[in-house]
């Protein structure tokens, strides 16, 4: 089964990146937003499962979120709620399943010492708290990596998420001031 979902992992990324090599113009601004001027609510909901998709992809949500802005432009508040709601749920998911993708056996056979010490060191409430919610808002880092440290590590779950939840509503929120601030001077 372990192996079944890392072949289906890495044939779902070659075939994305197979369409956007020989297709480019699918993702263009201008034929996207034309898709979603027709249709609103089959374009939101796409959008929320291809940021939920993207958790499988380790990209940043940071672009999913630039990519909603720009296609939701009047709709913030939809893709502030997508984006935590999605960040949220990918979290959830690499912490529950490292093990099944095989990162706890892979990590702990080869580096014992320091998953001992990343255990210690993420379980300690303030530490723990501050490690995830510093990593969460650094924009354009793969946070998705951090879930699966935290899912191997096992580290708390109640300091795991509410550092998560702190860190997606500051990061997305300040993107909202900013981006708002520009549309304001700019549109």
């Amino acid at each position: 089964m372990q192996k079944a979902i890392q072949y289906f992992w890495w044939l779902s990324l070659l075939g994305v990146a197979v369409l956007l090599i020989f297709f480019p113009d699918l993702l263009s601004v201008s034929r996207i937003q034309e898709a979603v001027a027709g249709n609103y609510k089959t374009a939101a909901i796409i959008y929320f499962g291809l940021c939920t998709l993207r958790a499988l992809t380790l990209i940043p949500a940071t672009t999913f979120f630039i990519a909603g802005m720009i296609v939701f432009i009047d709709s913030s508040w939809f893709v502030y709620l997508t984006m935590i709601l999605t960040v949220m749920l990918s979290s959830y998911v690499h912490y529950e399943y490292a093990h099944i993708l095989g990162f706890d056996s892979f990590f702990k056979k080869r580096f014992p010492k320091q998953i001992d010490k990343m255990r210690a060191v993420l379980n300690k409430k303030n530490v723990g708290f501050w490690t995830v919610y510093i990593w969460g808002i650094t924009p354009f880092v793969p946070s998705d990596l951090m879930y699966y440290v935290a899912g191997v590590v096992r580290m708390k779950k109640s300091i795991f998420f509410l550092g998560i939840f702190m860190a997606v509503c500051t990061l997305f929120g300040t993107y909202i001031l900013f981006w708002n601030s520009l549309k304001s001077c700019f549109l």
